[in-house]
């Protein structure tokens, strides 16, 4: 099991963001590891919202990985969005409610960020025989999306998006079985 990663780089080829311009380069030599590695499994992941990424390098990336014959593919959707950091959400939703808050809720949701990039990513997957998860299906329902997990304490973000350590634990347990070749 391997993890290729660098800040502020969605996995995507022929793409360099503005924050960081070695995007492409680093991609590039992802992809040689790749090429060379043959991984029974590749998850690609990003916060897909983010307005920077290329949708058209995305289907590209997904085309160039395809041909490799990997396989299974999992195109891994964006984590749930907030407005402000989940740590200040529970502050301020006490400061108006003088109570927690349910761990589910749409309150300071950032519903732009979430609304149709799942979708989008779905059927994009499917052109390519890729399989799609979403982490919106995880942690969110009809009432909105996880702020925290059994506990007040263990957030699912320290930030507005990031996963936390144990959220990322959840969210692998729950994938565990798609992730299989065979599985979808």
């Amino acid at each position: 099991m391997a993890q290729y990663t660098a800040s502020a780089c969605a996995p995507l080829l022929s793409w360099s963001g503005q924050i960081n311009p070695l995007c492409g380069r680093i991609n590039e030599k992802i992809l040689e590891t790749i090429r060379a590695n043959r991984p029974d499994v590749l998850v690609l992941h990003a916060a897909w919202y983010w307005t920077e990424y290329n949708w058209q390098a995305l289907d590209n990336t997904l085309a160039e990985l395809s041909r490799l014959g990997i396989p299974k593919i999992v195109l891994l959707g964006a984590a749930p969005s907030w407005t402000d950091t989940v740590p200040n959400i529970i502050y301020s939703y006490y400061g108006i409610y003088e109570s927690l808050p349910p761990r589910t809720t749409s309150y300071q949701l950032d519903t732009q960020a979430i609304s149709n990039f799942d979708y989008r990513l779905e059927s994009l997957a499917a052109r390519y025989g890729v399989t799609f998860e979403s982490l919106v299906d995880i942690f969110c329902d009809d009432d909105g999306c996880m702020l925290y997990l059994d506990d007040i304490l263990d957030v699912t973000s320290l930030d507005n998006g990031h996963l936390s350590t144990k959220a990322s634990e959840f969210a692998a347990r729950t994938l565990a079985p798609s992730l299989i070749p065979g599985n979808n």
